[in-house]
């Protein structure tokens, strides 16, 4: 299993990838729900952030069945700009339960770090809802802060 880019055009994976990210909310809170309009338009503006600033490192379970090989972990996130500083900006982070505990995260976590060091970007940052204690351990453990419901790194530059 390793780790792979995704590009705007391989629709199979950003089919997986929508379907996942729009269901992570309900992990958090019961009473969400979402319908297949709303998957249809993730898939739809994933599509389009792909072309521009968006990116996307997942992992697959290696099996290329007739649909697609299952994502077992992902990590979509931005370069932005904001206040005359650029960032990278974590939109989502999963690994299936089946796999957790495994590295994947910190995996995916330092494949970020590592786009933030060769392109000279200084910060890291993503919400992180106050109920998913596994990722605020996580990203405290690899040397966040907290403010708020933001979590960041400072990304050092030897």
């Amino acid at each position: 299993m390793e780790l792979q880019y995704l590009y705007k055009n391989n629709d199979k994976v950003i089919k997986q990838i929508a379907h996942i990210h729009e269901h992570i909310p309900y992990q958090y809170d019961q009473n969400y729900e979402t319908n297949a309009l709303e998957i249809a338009l993730r898939i739809e503006s994933m599509k389009l952030l792909l072309a521009y600033n968006d990116e996307i490192f997942y992992v697959t379970d290696g099996d290329d069945n007739e649909h697609a090989p299952r994502i077992i972990a992902y990590i979509w996130y931005t370069i932005d700009c904001n206040k005359n500083e650029t960032f990278i900006y974590i939109k989502s982070t999963y690994v299936h339960p089946d796999y957790r505990q495994q590295g994947y995260a910190t995996l995916l976590k330092d494949s970020v770090k590592n786009v933030a060091i060769q392109k000279g970007i200084n910060r890291i940052e993503s919400k992180v809802h106050k109920n998913n204690i596994s990722m605020r351990q996580l990203n405290l453990k690899l040397g966040y802060k907290i403010k708020d419901n933001i979590m960041y790194l400072e990304v050092p530059h030897d």
